[in-house]
């Protein structure tokens, strides 16, 4: 998550084709995101851009996290690993 004090939120997926697919995989459970793609943003920079409303619920919210979580723990684990920092605790958030 890129730091925004705004309800406009971005989490960073880099690849097109890996935002692109993590952007219809989280659409296709309700979310309403949407990919920004290289060259919008530079290389390695895509993200999926992600607007919090007054009416989203804390479960909602909770739901998005929680499948963000589940669709990017490997590419997360492999980089932590590769950067000497073993394994990532058990902690969803």
């Amino acid at each position: 998550l890129l730091p925004s004090p705004s309800p406009i939120q971005a989490v960073i997926v880099p690849g097109n084709e890996k935002c692109i697919s993590l952007t219809n995989r989280l659409r296709l459970h309700g979310f309403d995101v949407y990919p920004i793609r290289s060259p919008t943003v530079p290389k390695g920079m895509e993200r999926i851009r992600i607007i919090l409303h007054t009416h989203n619920t804390e479960r909602e919210v909770f739901g998005l996290v929680d499948m963000l979580f589940e669709s990017m723990k490997d590419d997360w684990s492999n980089n932590f690993v590769a950067k000497g920092g073993g394994r990532l605790p058990h902690s969803r958030l």
